[in-house]
């Protein structure tokens, strides 16, 4: 990673964040306990898009809270396995 493109630690202000969907019951009550919208964030997909612009895609949303996040929740989903690993890495 470039020098213009990395961040340290003390440069994202979100501590912990996760985008996905919610239909597992571990992400639904992972979002219901502990998203405050500030530094723990666990947003619905759309409404966090929305939020920052409606052009933005989920995808490129999901990119940039990453690029804020000091971690990444890598939660189960429908199967025992997460592609959001690779994507957090």
């Amino acid at each position: 990673t470039s020098a213009a493109t990395s961040t340290s630690a003390s440069d994202r202000p979100i501590l912990v964040s996760f985008m996905g969907n919610y239909r597992h019951v571990v992400r639904k009550r992972l979002q219901e306990l502990f998203h405050n919208g500030r530094d723990i964030m666990l947003p619905f997909p759309t409404e966090y898009r929305m939020a920052i612009n409606e052009s933005t895609t989920q995808r490129e949303a999901y990119k940039g809270l990453l690029r804020q996040s000091r971690f990444g929740f890598v939660l189960r989903g429908d199967n025992r396995f997460s592609y959001r690993f690779a994507e957090v890495l």
